[in-house]
């Protein structure tokens, strides 16, 4: 039996190694720093904010550490009309990185668009963060839009009429010159 006490001091350490490497396995990624916006630039986010129109697209963009090559992300887009989009990707590389998912507004009606949404962001299944933001529809014309076309109707309409007008008046005048001569 003594001969074999090591084993059964060892067993136990043995078990606490194995669930520790298990456990890192499950998620050891760290959110950095996350952001809304309108666009990419050279793998940063441009255009930064949290309200967007029916024709957008919407950029969740991470910053993330302690990442491990085959790690998956997901992306959960829930909008005002229970709509659920998910996209998610698997990381080719492990270490510090940014990374990105695009929800493209114009693939959807402005009237399934508009109103409040929720992104939820997933690390190898389990929750790193939650997000809103807002889509306004598309508002049409502005205020000003039909003096402005009626302004340049009444701009052409007048040099319309002062073309014609010197044209006529070059007519009368050639033809008092030649009476003259």
């Amino acid at each position: 039996m003594k001969r074999y006490s090591w084993l059964i001091l060892l067993f136990p350490l043995l078990m606490f190694v194995i669930a520790q490497n298990i456990s890192a396995q499950n998620t050891s990624i760290i959110l950095v720093d996350h952001k809304l916006c309108k666009e990419i630039k050279n793998g940063r986010p441009d255009d930064i904010t949290k309200q967007f129109t029916v024709d957008d697209r919407v950029f969740s963009w991470l910053s993330i550490t302690g990442t491990s090559k085959g790690d998956e992300i997901a992306w959960t887009y829930q909008g005002p009309k229970g709509q659920e989009v998910q996209k998610s990707l698997a990381l080719a590389q492990g270490g510090d990185q940014t990374t990105y998912m695009e929800l493209d507004l114009n693939q959807y009606s402005n009237a399934e668009v508009a109103g409040k949404w929720t992104v939820t962001v997933l690390f190898n299944g389990e929750k790193a963060l939650t997000d809103d933001f807002t889509v306004e529809p598309l508002t049409g014309l502005v205020w000003w839009g039909p003096f402005a076309g009626f302004l340049l109707l009444l701009v052409f309409l007048i040099a319309g009429i002062t073309v014609v007008l010197i044209a006529v008046l070059l007519v009368i005048r050639n033809q008092r010159v030649k009476r003259n001569t």
